[in-house]
């Protein structure tokens, strides 16, 4: 797949990948605006994803998160843009994300809920975190499998930030500024 001077390189991956901190790192090294699609939601809403969700339920936070990723991708320049975990299983916002570079951050369930010890802020994890990561991560996998580019996110952020830009490279999907 040749560069693509408006492509957006949008980040998928169930909560603890990394999207976030990976999405900056590569966002810095391209020069390129970083968007994350939860935290735009939370700016719209003037309250948190967990208080969306449990103010409003999980329907109500998918309607305005797929408002913030259509806002995402009408940025001007290319950005480097982090969805939600569950934000591919809305079919339009997969749809859209096929037209741009896609890229899942893969990680084992047993090193997500590592990362993810302590972090009381995620509402679809409440319970018993390992059994529910272990659902999502299931349930969401066909769709992540859809991605242009898979890596390996079991490494630091630094590393998994270095694995994604040479596969971007190596697969031509950014210009050579990368």
């Amino acid at each position: 797949m040749p560069a693509d001077p408006v492509r957006h390189i949008l980040f998928c991956g169930t909560a603890g990948s990394g999207k976030t901190t990976v999405g900056a790192l590569v966002a810095r090294a391209l020069g390129r605006e970083f968007i994350d699609v939860d935290r735009a939601v939370e700016r719209a809403a003037g309250v948190s994803v967990a208080a969306i969700f449990a103010r409003d339920g999980e329907a109500a936070f998918r309607v305005r998160e797929r408002a913030a990723f259509v806002r995402a991708l009408e940025a001007p320049k290319p950005a480097v843009i982090s969805l939600g975990g569950g934000a591919l299983e809305d079919d339009a916002t997969m749809a859209d994300a096929r037209r741009h570079t896609l890229v899942w951050l893969r990680a084992t369930v047993p090193t997500l809920a590592t990362r993810l010890s302590g972090n009381g802020d995620r509402p679809l994890l409440t319970g018993d975190p390992l059994a529910k990561l272990q659902a999502l991560a299931a349930a969401r996998e066909p769709r992540y499998r859809q991605a242009h580019v898979i890596i390996d996110a079991s490494l630091a952020p630094k590393g998994v930030a270095a694995s994604v830009l040479e596969a971007l490279r190596a697969t031509d999907l950014v210009g050579e500024r990368a």
